[in-house]
């Protein structure tokens, strides 16, 4: 986290305590995600990071509100990592999904060749299938869209280890779904 935190001194040192800069205030939205990251990795409530990271999205974010290509897909993963905090306290709400995949839609519907935003759309739909299996509920759909947007990903980018792990879990979602005839 030492690092984490230079960072983002740097970015301060470079455009003073409150960014302006739409660039700079991207990264420092990426630099808080990943001290949220940490910090639900270590078991901290990751909220205050979260916020900071979401902050430096609206910051940056044109004047009419509408967010630019470049910060809709680190607003997304910071809605992904805001699911998983909230899904490890036991307070995760369907609404989390729907504020993270509509960050992501509008890449999704751009053709080209990043592999990163089919690969991101695979990692919540295979939270979300793990989500609505543990209450009862069916994952199925999740299932098929997760597995058709980690084969997109990986179509653009075999290479891309995030797609691959996605995939897996989705996979793993399925048999857990499955009814214990079946399996």
């Amino acid at each position: 986290r030492p690092a984490i935190q230079a960072a983002i001194e740097v970015i301060r040192a470079a455009a003073g305590a409150s960014p302006k800069n739409a660039w700079l205030l991207g990264e420092l939205a990426r630099c808080h995600l990943l001290k949220a990251e940490h910090a639900r990795r270590e078991g901290v409530d990751p909220a205050l990071a979260l916020e900071q990271a979401r902050a430096a999205v609206r910051e940056a974010a044109e004047p009419s509100g509408a967010m630019s290509p470049s910060l809709r897909e680190p607003s997304a993963r910071i809605e992904r990592e805001a699911i998983r905090a909230a899904r490890r306290r036991g307070d995760l709400q369907e609404e989390r999904f729907e504020v993270a995949f509509g960050a992501l839609r509008p890449l999704l519907s751009k053709p080209g060749g990043d592999s990163e935003p089919a690969q991101l759309a695979a990692e919540l739909h295979a939270e979300r299938a793990a989500w609505r299996r543990q209450r009862g509920r069916s994952p199925e759909e999740d299932l098929r869209d997760g597995l058709a947007r980690a084969d997109e990903a990986l179509s653009k980018n075999p290479q891309n280890a995030k797609a691959l792990l996605a995939r897996e879990r989705l996979l793993l979602e399925r048999a857990r779904a499955a009814p214990s005839s079946v399996r």
